[in-house]
């Protein structure tokens, strides 16, 4: 199954680019260049918070993408999240809890 390339441009997502192993981040460009259904522009803020949003948001169906990226990203966005403001660290949490209603990629 082909789950696409995530590119993004923020420089504090590639802290935790190797927590994420379906997602390949790396600051070249401004928008997220994946096989469907992750594609589209990133929010300007591009705070990790409003990544891991834009994400969630925008998965559409459940893709194997999804579940097993995603999880790994809000894992890491919550850590990062608690640095800054706590609504941050409130956005991460309540996407973390709508991560762990996706199913698993062996359901």
């Amino acid at each position: 199954m082909d789950i696409g390339t995530l590119t993004v441009v923020p420089d504090e997502l590639r802290q935790f680019a190797a927590l994420a192993p379906l997602a390949t981040v790396t600051p070249v460009s401004g928008t997220v260049q994946a096989t469907p259904p992750l594609a589209g522009p990133m929010p300007e803020s591009a705070t990790v918070e409003a990544h891991v949003r834009f994400c969630v948001e925008n998965t559409g169906t459940v893709t194997l993408q999804a579940t097993n990226g995603i999880a790994t990203l809000i894992d890491a966005a919550l850590s990062i999240a608690g640095r800054f403001e706590s609504t941050d660290q409130s956005n991460a949490i309540t996407h973390r809890a709508l991560a762990d209603e996706l199913p698993t990629a062996t359901d």
